[in-house]
């Protein structure tokens, strides 16, 4: 008898069970990174975002991601703490907003510009600042008064013609 064989002919192995694999009439374990969850076909090899056994394969809950073969997926925070979606740990996917992706990491919106966690930033037109979370281009005199062009709504660059930069 051999671990993981259900169905022999002569101490030989015909079929594995699940999260086996045959070969030359003896059950293996499938190696680390590889899963089999019908008994009697080879191992597959475990996807990138997703948990993996010897006998199953689960994609990861939204938030998290695992890098191929990984036995259990991990909250996407582990490699950025604006990073929401990812497929592995370190491969972000989705940033939250006042950030934009580059190259699998999530980076601060730039002065004057608004992301929206996945695409590039997006410059804010003349006269015009981002806000705090880097999410809504506004006026800047709305908080700045007599204010013409500002740096993120903090600090005046040109103010209106008769008004002098402190």
């Amino acid at each position: 008898y051999n671990e993981g064989c259900i169905s022999c002919n002569n101490e030989k192995c015909k079929i594995c069970n699940v999260g086996f694999y045959l070969d030359n009439g003896k059950c293996f374990p499938c190696p680390s990174g590889k899963y089999n969850k019908k008994a009697g076909s080879a191992c597959d090899d475990c996807k990138v975002d997703h948990a993996c056994s010897t006998t199953d394969m689960i994609p990861c809950e939204s938030g998290h991601g695992a890098n191929a073969g990984d036995a259990s997926c991990t909250p996407c925070q582990n490699s950025n703490a604006a990073c929401l979606e990812c497929t592995t740990p370190t491969q972000c996917t989705k940033c939250t907003q006042g950030y934009y992706l580059s190259n699998g990491t999530c980076v601060k919106c730039s002065v004057n510009s608004k992301c929206d966690g996945t695409s590039d930033p997006v410059s804010c037109d003349a006269g015009y600042g981002s806000d705090a979370s880097g999410t809504t281009c506004i006026p800047c005199n709305i908080s700045l008064p007599h204010c013409v062009e500002c740096d993120n709504l903090d600090k005046c660059t040109q103010c209106e013609a008769g008004y002098d930069l402190d």
